[in-house]
């Protein structure tokens, strides 16, 4: 039985001497380790990368989540405020749910025709801007340098009032969604 045991514990050592052992004789030099930490650092660098990349995704996703929440509030308020409006009728009936309706469907026609006519005078108002710009290379062949600049700061104050147009334009279309 000794015999044994002792030619189990001699082919063990054996295997651990001839065991492979991958960094048995690596030298660590400082240029080594330097292209080690290198490599950390832009694995490190990718990782934080990947992460930006995604909560940016992620905020985005939220973000239009609320809006679409806000949109389905809104809508469900105007659908409540159409209802609480046909109190002298019985619920439940059919001239009931066809005044709601109706109600409702008067309230999207009014605000789409105030859209429609909207968008048709900004897209005039934005042609506007081409012959602001038509005139003013008219304007910069004026002789005279003294009228060229009294035309220049008329057509200033006139793209002025142009900015603050197309402003309250967008203000209200962006009431009206």
């Amino acid at each position: 039985m000794q015999d044994m045991e002792t030619k189990i514990g001699q082919k063990s050592q054996e295997k651990e001497v001839k065991a492979y052992i991958p960094n048995l004789h690596l030298e660590l030099t400082p240029q080594t380790e330097i292209r080690r930490l290198r490599k950390v650092i832009e694995e490190k660098n990718d990782c934080i990368a990947k992460f930006k990349k995604y909560d940016e995704e992620r905020k985005s996703y939220y973000r239009r989540f609320e809006q679409n929440y806000e949109m389905m509030e809104e809508r469900f308020n105007e659908f409540i405020d159409a209802i609480n409006e046909c109190d002298e009728i019985d619920d439940g009936t059919k001239d009931f749910y066809k005044e709601v309706i109706m109600r409702l469907y008067r309230g999207k026609v009014a605000t789409d025709k105030e859209k429609s006519v909207l968008q048709t005078s900004l897209s005039q108002l934005m042609k506007l801007q081409e012959c602001f710009n038509n005139l003013e290379f008219s304007m910069m062949g004026v002789g005279n340098a003294q009228k060229r600049a009294e035309l220049l700061n008329e057509l200033r104050k006139m793209k002025v009032r142009y900015d603050n147009i197309t402003t309250s334009f967008s203000k209200k279309m962006s009431e009206l969604k």
